[in-house]
C-alpha cells in the first residue's frame, strides 16, 4: 500500500515529470504570428492595389491627355484651314482681270498699211498676243483675250463679254491713221471720265454699224442686235458713287512707259469720248500705237520686233499701273462688278 506506482519503465506515476512550458512555445508562438500575416497580406494587397491604381491613374491621365492632343492639333488644322482659305480668298481677292481687246477683226479689216502688206487689224491682234504673253507671266494678273483670232466683234459684245469675266481693266489696242494726209506719226493713249459713259451713243453707234455691214452678215446682224444694251437693261453711270479717274492714271502710266521702250512721237495722253470708251464702265483706255498711213511708223509697226517692245511698254504700263493702285482698283469693283 505504501509503495508508490509505478509506471512504465519503473517510473514512478507521482514522480513524472512536468511538461515544461518550452513545450508549449511553438503552439503559443503559431498562435500569435497568425495575425501579423494576415496583416502583412492586407498591406501587401493594398500596395497591390494602390499600384494598380498608379497604373490605371496614369493609363487614364495619358489617355485623356492624348486625346486633349488630338483635339488641340484637330483645332489648329482647323484653323491653319481657315486661314488658308482666307489667305486663298485674299490673293484670289488681290488678283486683277486685264481685257486685252484688239481693235477691227473680220470684215473689219481697218487701214492697210502704208505699203499695203499689213492690215490693221492683224497689227493689232499681234500686239495684243504679245501683251497677254507678258501679262500672264504675272501671278496676279489675269489676262482676259477679248479676240484671239481674226472675228469681227461689236462693241456690245466686246464689253458684256470683258464685264462677263469680270475685268478690272480695259486695254483697246488699236492704230490711227490720216484720211487725206500722211504726215501724222506718233503713239497717244486715251481714256474717258467715269462720267462721260452715255449709254445711249451705244445704241445709236450699234445701229449704225449693223446698217453698215448688213448685206454682208444679215443673220449675224439679226441675232447681235437682240444683245445691245438698252437704258432699261443697264444700270446709269450717274447712280454709282463718285469715282476716282482710274482710266486717267492708266492712259498716262501705259504711254510713259511705251514711248520709253520704242522709238516713236510721244503724242501724249488725251481724253475724248469715242468707240469702245463710251461703254466701259471699268477703267479703260485705247492704245494708239502709231500711224498705220504713216510711211515710217507703217514699217516699225509691220516689223515683229518692233511689235514686241511696244507690247512691252504696254505691260509694263499696266503692271506700274496695278502696283501703284491695287487697292484703288479693288475698292472700285463696286461700280462694275
Amino acid at each position: 500500500m505504501g509503495k508508490s506506482t509505478r509506471t512504465r519503465k519503473g517510473q514512478n506515476r507521482n514522480t513524472r515529470p512536468r511538461r515544461s512550458n518550452n513545450h508549449r512555445r511553438p503552439n503559443s508562438q503559431v498562435s500569435r504570428t497568425r495575425p501579423r500575416k494576415k496583416k502583412i497580406i492586407k498591406t501587401r494587397l493594398f500596395l497591390v492595389l494602390f499600384v494598380v491604381f498608379l497604373i490605371l491613374f496614369a493609363i487614364g491621365r495619358l489617355v485623356w491627355s492624348s486625346h486633349k492632343n488630338v483635339q488641340a492639333k484637330k483645332a489648329q488644322e482647323a484653323a491653319q484651314s481657315q486661314k488658308s482659305i482666307e489667305l486663298m480668298e485674299e490673293k484670289k481677292r488681290n488678283v486683277i482681270n486685264v481685257a486685252v481687246d484688239a481693235a477691227k477683226g473680220g470684215i473689219n479689216e481697218g487701214m492697210t498699211a502704208y505699203r499695203g502688206s499689213q492690215k490693221e487689224k492683224d497689227i493689232n491682234l499681234e500686239i495684243a498676243k504679245y501683251v497677254k504673253d507678258n501679262l500672264s507671266d504675272q501671278a496676279d494678273i489675269n489676262v482676259i483675250m477679248v479676240r484671239s483670232y481674226d472675228e469681227d466683234m461689236k462693241l456690245s459684245e466686246r464689253v458684256a463679254y470683258a464685264k462677263k469675266n469680270q475685268a478690272d481693266l480695259y486695254v483697246s489696242i488699236r492704230l490711227s491713221a490720216q484720211a487725206s494726209r500722211n504726215d501724222a506719226s506718233g503713239i497717244d493713249t486715251y481714256y474717258i471720265s467715269p462720267e462721260d459713259i452715255e449709254y445711249d451713243s451705244l445704241i445709236k453707234d450699234e445701229n449704225k454699224k449693223t446698217a453698215s455691214i448688213k448685206n454682208s452678215n444679215k443673220t449675224k446682224d439679226s441675232d447681235e442686235s437682240k444683245e445691245i444694251p438698252t437704258k432699261d437693261t443697264i444700270k446709269e453711270v450717274s447712280d454709282k458713287p463718285e469715282r476716282l479717274n482710274l482710266s486717267k492714271l492708266l492712259a498716262e502710266s501705259i504711254q510713259n512707259t511705251t514711248v520709253s521702250y520704242v522709238e516713236m512721237k510721244d503724242r501724249g495722253v488725251l481724253e475724248k469720248k469715242f468707240d469702245i470708251l463710251n461703254f466701259t464702265q471699268m477703267p479703260a483706255v485705247i492704245v494708239q500705237c502709231g500711224f498705220i498711213s504713216n510711211k515710217d511708223d507703217a514699217q516699225k509697226l509691220e516689223n515683229e520686233k518692233y511689235q514686241q517692245d511696244i507690247a512691252k511698254g504696254i505691260s509694263e504700263g499696266v503692271l506700274k499701273f496695278v502696283d501703284e493702285h491695287r487697292a484703288q482698283l479693288i475698292k472700285d469693283r463696286i461700280n462694275y462688278r
